[in-house]
């Protein structure tokens, strides 16, 4: 079992739970410690290696570090890093037959990160596989001999790079059995049986058994067989170019019989949803994704983009965001956005901006910073102020500041903290004309309740309407199946009167939800506070019969009438649901 050392106390343990000061330390085949990787976020962290003969660990406090591997002699091995950049993409794969030879993920000196086999005896590195374009990712090993046979790399759709041609027939026929991404899941000691998963766009993962013997493979269970009979849709995977040249992998779902000929492009535009991921250190990829399948069930074409700073193609394409949230990041957006219109995917006047997290940040700034461009905006628990973001930063943040300094901004000084405001879409809360809706969760620790509460009591000054949705008990995102079901029923409700699009009839379902909406939009079109499921049950429990049956016959019909219209919504039963929403 993997072992934890405390980087503080020094005290070993095994692993049972992620423990706060702790790394894992890894054994070779022999079961002696040899390897402990802890620099993933920030070259100031401190660095334990144990010797190979078992005597006591060394701490390397020196910043600017990656420690990689454990020499027998001088207990230790380190190699000088630029701070926050590669230790965020060095990490270990693992030891050869021997136990003398690191297979090492490593992108000093170069830009993607590589595939290396290190000898921990003589610190010599040799070069195993590479892609210009993107980081390694999946490596194949074999089972016995610990060889490397195959490594893949993810740019827009995961390629396989053969090193060992003994598996070529096999890997050549395992990507006929199925039109999705290939994974090889597990191998017995005799590397006879795989067995395999296909990620696919359209439905659940499929799993495989493969006799090697036979080169048959033998199909076992779907991850998810609920999901047979929906009508799911293709992604496809566009790359679009920024206006200074660098190419933005995105990722695009079309309504059902929109597309025909499979192109990729509809016979005619048809409103779009852009769906920003979060991080915005990570990255969207290709497969089964449950929103484009919402949205694009709903009418939408849905619009993923790969924008500087995401991860997966090397570090220079994530350091060319440093200080550039609102600014070339936000630019990347719009060139995606431009470009969906100009191909005829989109139609200009009715495009929607949506995201988490910084992808709330994003749908923001698209409000603030570029108010022309979109129709409407969803917004889950994105900052507003990128000041009061990091003043406000969570106590296990504290390793990665140094590396938000540089990637975001300095707020610890007067100068960073106006570049700061300047970027921050609460300074131009004035230019927002365009509909927008806010999720957050009440128990948020990275981006706090006050996000929210600032820059809507900063709306409700300006008498800009703002419909705002609280779940007391969520944190970073809607982890209750519940609420999340809940805020899809507003989101889909929201986009419907904005867009056009379609969405579900709405029952009572909020009932199981924590939702509160400390200000919406009524009927008239002005804001109110609409209470919580708790009040709002004794409200209406004062309410007459008569008048509770006449706005439930009524529902349905301001429904078809008003085709979704979400001020009514709003006024008439805040807080429905729509159920088995997919």
């Amino acid at each position: 079992m993997p072992l934890q050392v405390e980087r503080l106390t020094g005290i070993r343990r095994e692993q049972s739970a992620t423990r706060k000061n702790t790394a894992i330390l890894q054994k070779d085949h022999l079961g002696l410690l040899k390897i402990c990787p802890i620099a993933r976020w920030t070259a100031k962290d401190v660095h334990y290696y144990l010797q190979e003969n078992g005597l006591p660990y060394h701490p390397l406090r020196e910043q600017g570090y990656l420690s990689i591997g454990c020499h027998p002699e001088e207990g230790y091995c380190t190699s000088k890093v630029k701070p926050g950049q590669d230790p965020r993409s060095g990490r270990w794969a693992g030891f050869d037959k021997t136990g003398d030879i690191l297979y090492l993920l490593d992108s000093r000196g170069r830009d993607t990160s590589a595939l290396f086999a290190l000898n921990l005896n003589t610190d010599e590195k040799l070069l195993l596989a590479e892609n210009p374009k993107a980081d390694v990712g999946e490596v194949l090993v074999h089972p016995t001999e610990k060889t490397i046979q195959a490594v893949g790399f993810t740019y827009a759709r995961r390629e396989w790079k053969i090193l060992d041609e003994s598996i070529k027939k096999d890997l050549d026929y395992l990507a006929t059995v199925e039109d999705g991404e290939l994974l090889v899941t597990s191998r017995t000691l005799d590397d006879q049986q795989w067995t395999c998963a296909y990620l696919l766009d359209n439905g659940p993962v499929k799993f495989y058994r493969y006799d090697r013997a036979n080169q048959k493979a033998h199909f076992l269970f779907n991850s998810r067989d609920d999901l047979d009979g929906y009508p799911l849709v293709n992604m496809h995977a566009p790359i679009i170019d920024a206006r200074d040249g660098k190419k933005l992998v995105c990722y695009l779902s079309l309504p059902k019989g929109s597309d025909p000929d499979g192109d990729g492009k509809p016979d005619k535009p048809v409103p779009m949803v852009l769906n920003v991921h979060g991080g915005p250190w990570a990255r969207d990829e290709w497969g089964y994704d449950a929103e484009h399948q919402w949205l694009a069930n709903r009418g939408y074409a849905v619009l993923a983009v790969n924008y500087r700073g995401s991860t997966g193609f090397g570090k220079s394409f994530v350091n060319a965001a440093n200080g550039e949230w609102s600014r070339k990041m936000h630019e990347d957006l719009i060139d995606a956005v431009n470009w969906a219109v100009k191909n005829g995917v989109a139609q200009q006047d009715k495009v929607a901006i949506m995201g988490g997290s910084y992808g709330g940040y994003a749908t923001l700034v698209g409000l603030t910073f570029t108010p022309d461009v979109f129709a409407c905006g969803v917004d889950i628990v994105g900052p507003s102020s990128l000041v009061t973001l990091l003043q406000n930063v969570p106590p296990y943040w504290a390793p990665f500041m140094p590396v938000m300094k540089i990637r975001v901004g300095d707020v610890d000084t007067e100068e960073g903290r106006q570049a700061l405001l300047e970027r921050s879409p609460l300074t131009l809360v004035d230019k927002i004309k365009k509909p927008l809706l806010i999720g957050q969760g009440a128990n948020d620790p990275r981006v706090t309740q006050l996000e929210a509460d600032q820059i809507v009591e900063a709306m409700q000054a300006r008498n800009i309407p703002v419909t705002y949705v609280l779940y007391p008990d969520e944190g970073h995102g809607f982890a209750l199946q519940q609420n999340r079901m809940s805020f899809n029923a507003v989101a889909e409700a929201f986009l419907a009167e904005h867009l056009g699009g379609r969405f579900e009839p709405v029952g009572d379902d909020f009932e199981a939800s924590s939702i509160h909406i400390p200000r919406g939009v009524t009927a008239d079109g002005r804001q109110r506070r609409i209470l919580p499921p708790a009040e709002r049950q004794i409200a209406e429990a004062k309410s007459s019969a008569r008048k509770r049956l006449r706005i439930a016959h009524l529902l349905p019909r301001i429904f078809v009438a008003m085709n979704g219209s979400w001020r009514y919504f709003w006024f008439y039963f805040t807080g429905a649901s729509a159920s088995g929403r997919r």
